[in-house]
């Protein structure tokens, strides 16, 4: 599948039993199947001793299939250069001495990293900004939680991802 084809997705996950702002991004392919494949790049927390933890970025290669603490997905843009997305994201700082810092601030950064190249990795729906993204986000979780998505109360495919295309405004995956 040619990269003009893939898309930078935003995914949420359970983070203690409630959905959290987005904590990673994931590119790969426009339709998905069991065999489509992206990869996932986020800031991650790796408990290495009883008291000790460190922060690592990850950029792995990976199905697109949902874990079981995948709530949403959100079309953030188009992949036009795969290549300067991995070097932009590689160079987002991890920066886990500072008050407040997270996995959630990292995206925010990688976003607004990816907003700010001149020579585009990703053409952008229109309006993706840190704040219209995140608000999207949350309401997009809210809207499956009401519609039982979460819950068991409603079946579902555990195959799928619910998944809202800020290209086009409406879900794409219900």
């Amino acid at each position: 599948m040619a990269d003009h084809q893939h898309r930078l997705y935003l995914t949420l996950h359970v983070k203690g039993g409630a959905p959290v702002v987005p904590v990673q991004d994931d590119n790969g392919p426009t339709t998905q199947d069991e065999e489509s494949k992206g990869y996932r790049y986020q800031a991650r927390k790796r408990t290495i001793g009883p008291d000790t933890s460190l922060w690592q970025y990850d950029q792995i290669e990976t199905t697109m299939l949902p874990s079981a603490q995948t709530l949403v997905r959100i079309v953030l843009g188009k992949v036009v250069d795969l290549g300067k997305i991995h070097h932009i994201l590689s160079n987002v700082q991890l920066r886990p001495e500072e008050e407040g810092w997270d996995s959630i601030v990292w995206v925010k950064e990688a976003i607004e990293a990816l907003l700010r190249e001149e020579d585009a990795a990703v053409e952008f729906a229109e309006g993706v900004n840190w704040e219209n993204v995140r608000v999207w986000a949350m309401w997009y979780v809210g809207k499956k939680e009401k519609e039982h998505r979460f819950d068991g109360v409603v079946s579902f495919d555990p195959l799928r991802t619910p998944t809202w295309d800020m290209f086009c405004q409406e879900e794409t995956e219900p």
